[in-house]
């Protein structure tokens, strides 16, 4: 069999080839480099739900296989491995950060900085986020694997494109 990107070839892989083909998901791919830019950020954000996915799946499946066998499911802090706050962080209607990086590329003296600010100012009590001061331009999330500096310079021009 092919591994997905070996050379193209293989079933759904975009070459001629006819044999078999293996596609993977790493859905442990959060990273976390020198400088984190938008790109990342999407990445670990699609981490984020992936994470959420497996531990719905995990938990439900574990709680149910303890119920079918008559055992009291076993205690957890279920906040603890939750990280729905941090899914809302990003995508909550008007104060998320995609809606307040989509609001600030249509005004016409939009920066990183005043995204960043306006970020700041609509989740300053948000536990998954901090504001790097001086930078202005920086701000760290703190994912289910661990927090991310991430520098918006070049967010608001990357999401225009």
């Amino acid at each position: 069999p092919q591994v997905a990107g070996s050379d193209g070839g293989g079933e759904g892989g975009g070459g001629s080839g006819a044999g078999p083909f293996v596609g993977l998901l790493d859905i442990f791919g959060f990273e976390d480099f020198e400088s984190n830019s938008l790109e990342q950020l999407l990445i670990n954000f699609s981490n984020e739900h992936l994470q959420a996915i497996f531990n719905s799946i995990i938990f439900s499946a574990a709680q149910a296989e303890a119920e079918a066998e008559g055992v009291p499911p076993p205690q957890f802090d279920a906040e603890a491995v939750s990280n729905v706050s941090t899914i809302a962080l990003f995508s909550a209607p008007h104060s998320g950060l995609f809606a307040l990086l989509n609001e600030e590329c249509v005004f016409p003296k939009g920066t990183d900085e005043s995204f960043v600010a306006k970020l700041h100012a609509a989740n300053k009590e948000h536990s998954r986020l901090s504001v790097l001061q001086p930078e202005g331009s920086a701000f760290r999330v703190a994912h289910y694997a661990g927090s991310v500096k991430y520098q918006a310079r070049g967010f608001l021009n990357k999401n225009k494109a």
